[in-house]
C-alpha cells in the first residue's frame, strides 16, 4: 500500500502497537493487539511481549512475537496493519514445543528454501526452532538445551541471531547466566 510501519512490543502493556511511519515527523497509530484480545480459545498470549520479527508467505505479511510471561510465540497476520489477526498461537509444552518457557529473543532465517523462527528461551535454557514456511501451520523442528550434546553456553539464553559462513548457517545465542555465546550449526535444522 506504499506505507511504512513500525512494530513495537510492549512488555509492560502486554501487546504490540503498529505505527504508520510513512511520514516520520508525524507517526500515527495503525493497529494494536493486547494480551487476551480475540476472546475464546484463540486469545492472544502476549503477557510480557518481548521481541518482534516479521516474515511473509505469498502476499501475506506476519509478525512473530515472543511472550516472556505466557511462554509462547504468537504469529499475527499483519497484511492489513490496521486490522491485525491471529494466525497461530504456540505455547510451551504443547505440540512438540519444549523450549518456549521465558521466550525472549527471536530471529528468522531461510535455509534451503524453508523459513525458520529461532526463539531463545531464558527459563528453559535453550533454543526452539520452528518451521514457519507456512506461518499459519508452523511446526516444531527441534530444540537445543544447555548441558545436552555439548551445548554449554545456553543457561539464561536471551538473544539469538544468525550468520552464514562458507555455505553453512549458524545460530549465535547470547546467554546471561553463562556469560557467553553459543554458536550452533543449524545448516540442517
Amino acid at each position: 500500500n506504499g506505507k511504512t510501519y513500525a512494530l513495537i512490543a510492549g512488555f509492560l502493556d502486554d501487546g504490540i502497537q503498529i505505527v504508520d511511519i510513512t511520514d516520520p515527523s508525524n507517526p500515527t497509530p495503525a493497529g494494536r493487539i493486547r494480551d487476551g484480545d480475540n476472546g475464546g480459545e484463540e486469545n492472544y498470549k502476549l503477557d510480557g511481549a518481548y521481541f518482534i520479527a516479521t516474515t511473509s508467505a505469498g502476499s501475506k505479511t506476519y509478525a512473530l512475537v515472543t511472550s516472556y510471561n505466557d511462554d509462547s510465540l504468537q504469529i499475527i497476520n499483519i497484511t492489513d496493519p490496521t486490522n491485525p489477526s491471529l494466525a497461530k498461537s504456540i505455547t510451551d509444552g504443547a505440540g512438540g514445543y519444549e523450549k518456549l518457557n521465558g521466550a525472549r529473543g527471536l530471529t528468522t532465517v531461510e535455509i534451503s528454501g524453508s523459513k525458520y523462527a529461532l526463539i531463545a528461551s531464558s527459563s528453559d535454557d535453550g533454543v526452539q526452532i520452528v518451521n514457519i514456511t507456512d506461518p499459519e501451520n508452523p511446526s516444531a523442528v527441534s530444540n537445543i538445551t544447555d548441558g545436552v550434546g555439548g551445548f554449554n553456553e545456553l543457561e539464561g539464553a536471551r538473544m539469538v541471531s544468525t550468520a552464514s559462513i562458507g555455505g553453512k548457517t549458524y545460530a549465535l545465542v547470547a546467554s546471561k547466566d553463562d556469560n557467553g555465546v553459543q554458536i550452533i550449526d543449524i545448516s540442517n535444522p
